[in-house]
């Protein structure tokens, strides 16, 4: 199909990685797909498993689905062969993730390039992660598909203290209902003309009423909104262009709903941005940026940016993996919050069946058939979607 980056399937036991197809003009090449074990760096091919033996069901509609099972077994492309690549999808690229699955347990990560980063066991940390994009087929109270995007990587919403705040929260929840052990077509699409993200099981997008508990903390909003889809304003987190966002206030106080910074690591620019009430002033404010490399700073002094919309400074082209970017809010009172910290790090793999999070055991992650994976580089129409769900 037109568009086509990549088709994962699991045909026969082999001694080589599962390799994509693709449509030449979408995709540069064919990403392998290896198996992997939670805890374990190394990479294996259905041949070389050396672990329990894996299990198949020649049930789907593809015809030889393979079970991952939580932190058992799960399939991962390295960053390294598509990083900058047609799968390494960010920024406002239009995309379609598809996947075909049969849920015997868990449910968590269908695929995608999804790490949360590390709980150190007294919290998360909110500046930590790097998330892109993802299926879930579970999350919020749903048991359909969720659609996730990330803007930060990280939390969606630092500034909160709700419960929950520390995870991502940009979601499009799809209002129908995926069974047990039944065959299913989950999928995901983003067009960036309108910020659509939204939700798909079977082909169709049910639509979903559901308000998330720490945006409506943030925003203030009332009643609940529509879930599916969504409107995702951002630019897709990468490792090289993110949002860092500020804590310390409120709306209803400042009349600020939230400050923060756009860092551009491709131009090396940043740039100040704030969703605020129109008779909200931030004249008084600035923001200080610093960059760090083994804990000391690579500036001649500090960026200071006032605190006016679109306002832009110059980040060092030097900037690198093992930096860290602090930026601190300040009014006339002093700082304001915590400073606003990110390491600058690569990107995270595309895997399938378990997030590839660094604090967890083999427990964590999915348990089910997957009979086949597929990424778009376009928005696929209501009519593909519902012939590819049908078989």
């Amino acid at each position: 199909m037109r568009g086509l980056v990549a088709f994962w399937k699991f045909t026969e036991n082999q001694d080589r990685p599962w390799q994509s197809a693709y449509d030449s003009a979408a995709a540069e090449r064919s990403y392998p797909l290896y198996l992997r074990r939670a805890m374990n760096p190394q990479l294996y091919t259905p041949g070389s498993w050396p672990f329990q033996p894996l299990e198949f069901d020649t049930s789907g509609p593809i015809g030889r689905a393979i079970r991952f099972q939580r932190g058992y077994v799960f399939g991962e492309v390295p960053r390294m062969v598509f990083d900058r690549g047609a799968l390494d999808i960010h920024g406002r690229m239009p995309f379609t993730m598809l996947a075909y699955v049969k849920y015997i347990g868990p449910r968590l990560l269908v695929a995608g390039i999804w790490d949360a980063g590390i709980n150190d066991g007294t919290g998360w940390d909110r500046h930590a992660g790097r998330r892109q994009y993802a299926i879930f087929a579970n999350l919020f109270h749903s048991h359909s598909t969720v659609a996730h995007l990330s803007a930060t990587g990280a939390s969606s919403y630092p500034q909160s203290r709700h419960p929950g705040s520390e995870f991502a929260r940009v979601r499009a929840i799809d209002g129908g209902v995926l069974h047990d052990r039944q065959w299913g077509c989950v999928a995901i699409t983003f067009q960036p003309q309108t910020g659509a993200l939204t939700a798909y099981l079977n082909g169709i997008a049910h639509p979903c009423f559901q308000t998330d508990p720490v945006e409506r903390s943030v925003y203030h909003i009332t009643g609940e909104a529509s879930a599916n889809p969504v409107t995702f304003r951002h630019q897709i987190y990468h490792p090289k262009r993110f949002l860092l966002k500020f804590n310390g206030y409120d709306v209803q106080s400042t009349g600020v709903f939230e400050h923060r910074l756009d860092a551009n690591l491709f131009d090396g620019s940043i740039t100040y941005e704030n969703d605020k009430l129109p008779s909200a002033d931030t004249h008084q404010l600035v923001i200080s940026v610093d960059v760090l490399r083994q804990g000391q700073s690579i500036l001649d002094k500090p960026l200071r940016i006032a605190a006016q919309h679109g306002n832009t400074a110059a980040l060092p082209q030097v900037t690198r993996e093992g930096d860290e970017i602090v930026a601190e809010l300040h009014g006339p009172g002093g700082r304001v919050g915590n400073p606003a910290k990110k390491l600058v790090t690569g990107g995270a793999p595309f895997t399938i069946g378990r997030t590839t999070v660094q604090y967890d055991t083999l427990e964590h992650g999915s348990d089910f058939f997957v009979d086949g994976v597929a990424v778009f580089n376009r928005v696929l129409t209501p009519d593909e979607l519902l012939r590819l769900a049908r078989w």
